[in-house]
């Protein structure tokens, strides 16, 4: 069950990131600096997340939930 929880949340992140980078290349010109500079560290942190070594899956289920937050204006 933790490994499957494992690959849903990596995949989650790994999907995140691109989509993320895409976006802010798109409209990230219109976002202010403050909401630029939280989807970025949000967008760090779960690449960090992704890298660790062990892996911490709550760290990356967090990470993912953050970024996720960060950008639901950047989405709408």
């Amino acid at each position: 069950m933790e490994e499957r929880i494992w690959t849903e949340a990596t995949l989650k992140g790994q999907e995140l990131l691109p989509a993320v980078e895409q976006a802010l290349a798109l409209v990230g010109g219109d976002l202010s600096p403050e909401e630029r500079n939280r989807i970025e560290t949000a967008r760090d942190r779960v690449a960090q997340a992704l890298a660790a070594n062990p892996p911490v899956l709550s760290e990356l289920r967090e990470a993912n939930n953050t970024l996720d937050e960060a950008t639901e204006h950047l989405a709408a």
